[in-house]
């Protein structure tokens, strides 16, 4: 593990999409691809989503101990502007950006 994306940070967009709070999900070294690289040609759909990528200097393990916001600040080594690559599992998919209560049935 290299560090932590965090998703869904835009407000307007969790309020669209039904979600309270931004998530989180582990990066590893598999996942990088360096400038120039291509996605595997098995993805469907691909798309690209803007995300803040955290390097971390220090693990972090909350299975022993609390870890709290400055814990993480502090194994915190930089903070990037990372693009996530998400593929649908249906081909044909497409999202509606119109907020839920505008969106027809």
């Amino acid at each position: 593990m290299v560090g932590w994306k965090l998703g869904n940070t835009s407000e307007v967009m969790r309020r669209q999409m039904g979600i309270d709070r931004p998530n989180i999900g582990p990066l590893t070294d598999r996942m990088l691809l360096a400038s120039g690289d291509a996605v595997h040609e098995r993805l469907v759909q691909p798309r690209v989503e803007p995300e803040i990528g955290l390097r971390l200097k220090t693990a972090l393990d909350a299975r022993h101990a609390p870890v709290d916001r400055h814990t993480v600040a502090a194994a915190v080594e930089g903070a990037y502007a990372c693009l996530e690559v998400v593929h649908s599992t249906w081909t044909g998919y497409r999202f509606n950006l119109a907020p839920h209560d505008q969106v027809d049935s």
